[in-house]
């Protein structure tokens, strides 16, 4: 494995080496005799240049490949670290442990006769592409090999023959990638993320398939080593993919830099769609259960909290779970279904709380190491991160922390990367002692835009919508904000008949059954049809669905899923477009 933490283009002596495991599964470093070398010193083992370490490490036709080399002469000292930032080096076909894995054509050490003659070179070799390009990442297509480099992507093709067993042929000149570990794979093609959209390539072709956002990737954060940051990865069951990313619209103010990833963008592979989610993930991996959970296994839960049915996919053994990881250290399930009896419907608890002080004005000032969280002055939904209190341990009185447990809060004030505050408004004034074992989780809002509708358009008209009929999955307590925005505005009519005192309705949404006397089936039916009715008209009309500050700050509705089936809009035209 490789860190590549390499100070590129000059890299230091003390940049980290290439680590291996030994069958006794111990990490050992391969520096001093456990190195690459590929040029004996005057025939001397151990003496002559090596591999301190490559961006990439590729086993391919039984060969390791090393690609963005950093290469050591192993000049007096420490020797002299060069990267070569466009080179493939190769190993022999054979273990690359031999101590002449690495040698070049035409090398030979002095170690004389030696049982199996691994003195002699036997294959291994380096080939440079004709770019001055970095080499970034690499996935295969079936048997192929494709190498992207900063702005070009190529192939290392396989000859076959050992003199010269690899060259370079370059599919594309511009569109590249700039993140090791965006690369995802898939049958007939590979997607990553490059610095000019998302690309996916055949073998034979590179093109974007971000079309619908086409801007979104310019979003991506590139500074302070954030590329190295974008993780992407493939939800088999969802048929989605997941990338994390530094977003640098979402910084928290000029002197509170995001260090962390504070999106991700989903992808529906299947159907072409985009969407966010608001996380903090620092990477993604698999994970293949073992062994099924059952209650006899300490599963932490009692059953009033556990979502999943038994023959959930996050239960089951021998299935493949996706995991993310946080700056915390935290490593969660990301877990999924297409029903909510088979669903997480909110996120786990990822931020532990090393300190909790609470002020006489109810002010809640919290320690949580790498928070990444936000807050907004006007509580805008895209804006403003909430946060669900657990396991809340207070020693002088307790009947508080149990307050706390299990209430959402909006983030008042973010003061630095590891401290936030929480305004209680007064309902917490006493001061406690705190014991630690508090967690946070966050809590997501809901942020559902829809198109600007206008049936008429062709016809010169204005639109107006009298009511939407929602198909939603039924659920036990939620509900949910619709607003809309005539014409081409962003101007709020709930809002805007909040502050007019016009009686513009809530615009709430219940994913709950009505009163049970009145409508007496819903309490059984799984898909519930619900109207919302509007008051305005305009050249286009825009709706969106999310989660007020009330919604939000309460448990039931905010921890409730939301699934949204169809839309039925009864329209008519009205006057004349302007």
């Amino acid at each position: 494995m490789t860190n590549f933490n390499a100070t590129v283009p000059t890299p230091a002596a003390t940049d980290d080496p290439i680590w291996y495991m030994t069958p006794q599964d111990v990490w050992t470093a391969a520096t001093g005799v456990n190195a690459f070398y590929f040029l004996p010193n005057g025939g001397l083992i151990h003496t002559g240049p090596y591999v301190k370490t490559a961006r990439l490490i590729v086993a391919f036709k039984n060969r390791l490949l090393l690609l963005n080399t950093v290469e050591n002469d192993n000049s007096g000292g420490a020797g002299v670290n060069t990267a070569y930032v466009n080179r493939v080096r190769y190993s022999f076909n054979g273990s690359p442990f031999a101590r002449n894995a690495w040698y070049e054509p035409n090398q030979t050490d002095s170690s004389g006769g030696v049982v199996g003659n691994n003195n002699i070179a036997a294959g291994a070799g380096f080939l440079d592409a004709t770019t001055e390009e970095q080499i970034i990442s690499a996935e295969f297509i079936k048997d192929r090999l494709i190498v992207y480099f900063e702005r070009s992507t190529w192939e290392l093709v396989y000859t076959g023959n050992e003199i010269l067993p690899f060259y370079w042929q370059k599919i594309n000149t511009e569109l590249g990638s700039q993140s090791t570990f965006s690369t995802v794979p898939f049958d007939k093609a590979v997607l990553t993320v490059g610095n000019t959209g998302i690309h996916a390539c055949t073998g034979a072709n590179v093109e974007r398939v971000d079309d619908k956002i086409p801007d979104e990737v310019f979003e991506f954060e590139t500074d302070n080593n954030a590329t190295f940051r974008t993780v992407g990865i493939r939800d088999y069951v969802t048929e989605l993919v997941y990338w994390t990313y530094v977003s640098v619209f979402e910084q928290q103010s000029p002197t509170i830099s995001q260090t962390f990833p504070n999106q991700i963008l989903v992808f529906n592979y299947k159907n072409g769609s985009w969407a966010h989610n608001d996380d903090c993930f620092t990477m993604f991996g698999y994970f293949e259960q073992q062994e099924d959970t059952t209650w006899a296994s300490s599963v932490p839960l009692i059953w009033q909290q556990a979502n999943q049915t038994w023959i959930s996919d996050s239960l089951q053994a021998n299935q493949r779970q996706i995991l993310a990881g946080t700056p915390e250290g935290f490593v969660l399930i990301i877990a999924s279904g297409g029903t909510f009896g088979d669903a997480i419907t909110r996120n786990a608890p990822s931020m532990q709380i090393t300190n909790l002080i609470v002020s006489a004005t109810g002010i809640l000032t919290l320690t949580v190491i790498n928070h990444n969280l936000t807050s907004s002055p006007t509580w805008e939904p895209e804006d403003q991160d909430f946060v669900l209190f657990e396991n809340i341990n207070l020693t002088i009185n307790p009947v508080i922390g149990a307050y706390l447990n299990g209430k959402i809060f909006p983030v008042d004030f973010v003061v630095d990367a590891n401290t936030i505050t929480i305004n209680t408004y007064g309902e917490l004034i006493t001061a406690e002692v705190y014991e630690g074992g508090g967690t946070l989780a966050r809590v997501s809002n809901i942020q559902i835009e829809t198109k600007r509708f206008n049936p008429y358009i062709d016809k010169n008209q204005n639109v107006y919508i009298q009511k939407i009929d929602f198909g939603i999955q039924r659920t036990v307590f939620g509900e949910i904000s619709v607003d809309y925005y005539p014409s081409s505005t962003d101007v709020s009519m709930i809002q805007g008949g909040v502050l007019s005192g016009a009686l513009m309705g809530n615009g709430n949404l219940e994913t709950r059954p009505y009163n049970a006397n009145l409508y007496p089936l819903e309490q059984y039916q799984e898909l519930l049809i619900h109207p919302v009715y509007f008051q305005t008209s305009g050249d286009f009309i825009k709706f969106l669905l999310y989660f007020d500050i009330t919604q939000m700050t309460d448990p039931n509705i905010a921890l409730s899923g939301f699934e949204l089936e169809f839309m039925t809009l009864f329209s008519q035209p009205v006057g004349r477009l302007q």
